[in-house]
């Protein structure tokens, strides 16, 4: 039930193919650099040496190599990704990446021999140079088999995090707000996942609450070693507090609950929860003056090409014309995708939606083409106005992810290989900005969406109705 489990599904789902006509050499330029740094390094696991002459062997022979080498010789070979990959050092100096890397070269070459710490100490040096488009994930699934998922949902609010939905055993709790994680508070939880997960903005750093695992909390000391329970602390609208034990052993019952029965939430949340996962979807409320369109991820869909989906959507505006005032682009909950698909479609219906009032809301999972999507209704439309929350994505961002796999292991390293170039967004908010930042700031109310309603979008309503 929960949009993100892994880091590889929120990596794939940020891909971005196309930039602006006017980035092009740039672009190309970028990703030869990165092409010629992955060719480079096909070779470095035959030159690297260590200091232990039984250990020059080739990572891709057949002869036993150490686990020392095996995992210097890895390091290495991000290290020289990382060097040739772009904007790598803007927010962290070469020479503190090399520190790391040498601290941990240093630790393997006194004894460390877990696979898992290794993985981790390699997640937090990427995480140090705050790259939303950078990580390092495991191909084989069996790899997580020591990794397991919360199953439970949360949901930001302006009175906190929210624990959303969940199996059935804890629907009593639903609807509470979660003040600390076994005794470390939600902030503390957030800065300690910060330093292993790739986040840009302080805003992006809300996304660890989508992804709770056993192995992260335990390797991040909110959990012990091999512990298999984690305690929530939970506030009720009462003030009541109670502690919620959360068993990972437990094998998952499949009756999920949300905090109010589904058919009662906000029809916005309907859509994004619906059974028939959509990547994208629209709902017309011409009484309102609105038309909605909800777009959770920047892929064609199956069955329904994003072309024709767009071009229905706006024929129904069309043919009540006078009604629609205004199309609200909901972009909360979209980490990215292909920029492309949404921009031919700008594009091609730009001169009628000129004449709308453009409402987009944002928030803090809105990253890669999602951000992306408000530079092109900047630059094409005329009345474009942002709701919600800051961005997961910065304004100044690194895109176009490079896969390489990690010679002599499983690992798959991401990296971006273009600056991405967003002049409207730049001028904006200036080269200093992180999150792109709503002109409307609006945070949803937990007691709204108990009644039914999404208090964002009907901020959109409720000003709407004015015009």
């Amino acid at each position: 039930m929960r949009m993100i489990r892994k880091w590889s599904v929120v990596l794939a789902a940020m891909m971005t193919v196309n930039m602006l006509c006017g980035c092009e050499r740039t672009q190309k330029k970028n990703q030869q650099a990165i092409q010629e740094a992955v060719d480079e390094t096909k070779g470095i696991e035959g030159s690297i040496e260590t200091d232990r002459g039984d250990t020059k062997n080739e990572i891709g022979d057949k002869k036993e190599v150490s686990f020392a080498d095996k995992w210097e010789r890895a390091s290495r070979f991000i290290q020289q990704v990382l060097d040739w990959t772009p904007g790598v050092y803007e927010k962290i100096s070469k020479e503190e990446v090399g520190a790391l890397f040498e601290d941990l070269t240093h630790d393997l070459e006194n004894g460390l021999e877990d696979e898992t710490t290794v993985y981790y100490r390699l997640c937090h040096i990427l995480a140090s140079m705050k790259h939303v488009h950078m990580g390092l994930y495991y191909t084989k699934e069996n790899e997580y088999s020591t990794r397991k998922w919360m199953n439970l949902g949360f949901v930001w609010t302006k009175e906190g995090l929210v624990l959303f939905s969940g199996e059935k055993a804890y629907k009593d709790d639903l609807g509470s707000i979660v003040t600390k994680i076994n005794g470390y508070s939600i902030d503390e939880v957030m800065n300690r996942y910060a330093t292993i997960q790739c986040q840009e903005t302080d805003a992006g750093k809300k996304n660890c609450f989508n992804n709770l695992c056993s192995s992260d909390l335990q390797y991040l000391g909110i959990m012990k070693p091999n512990e298999q329970c984690v305690t929530l602390s939970l506030k009720n609208e009462k003030g009541e507090e109670k502690e919620l034990t959360y068993d990972f052993s437990k094998v998952a019952d499949g009756k999920w609950q949300y905090l109010i029965e589904k058919e009662q939430l906000p029809f916005t949340y309907q859509l994004r929860y619906a059974k028939e996962y959509k990547n994208y979807s629209y709902e017309a409320c011409p009484d309102n003056g609105i038309m909605y369109f909800q777009y959770l991820t920047c892929s064609e869909q199956e069955g329904m090409p994003f072309s024709k989906f767009f071009d229905e959507m706006i024929q129904k505006m069309q043919a009540q014309d006078e009604k629609y005032k205004t199309l609200v682009i909901d972009v909360r909950w979209n980490g990215g995708g292909n920029r492309s698909i949404f921009q031919n479609e700008l594009f091609k219906h730009k001169d009628y939606l000129k004449n709308k009032s453009i409402a987009i809301i944002t928030g803090d999972l809105t990253a890669s083409a999602g951000v992306q999507l408000i530079e092109d209704c900047l630059v094409s439309l005329n009345n474009v106005t942002l709701y919600g929350g800051p961005t997961c994505g910065a304004v100044h961002n690194y895109t176009e992810i490079k896969e390489i796999q990690v010679p002599g292991t499983d690992l798959i390293l991401i990296v971006p290989s273009v600056l991405d170039d967003l002049p409207a967004l730049t001028k904006k908010y200036g080269d200093v900005a992180e999150s792109v930042l709503p002109d409307v700031p609006c945070e949803v109310s937990l007691q709204d969406i108990k009644r039914g309603v999404d208090t964002i979008f009907q901020r959109i309503v409720d000003e709407t109705k004015k015009k």
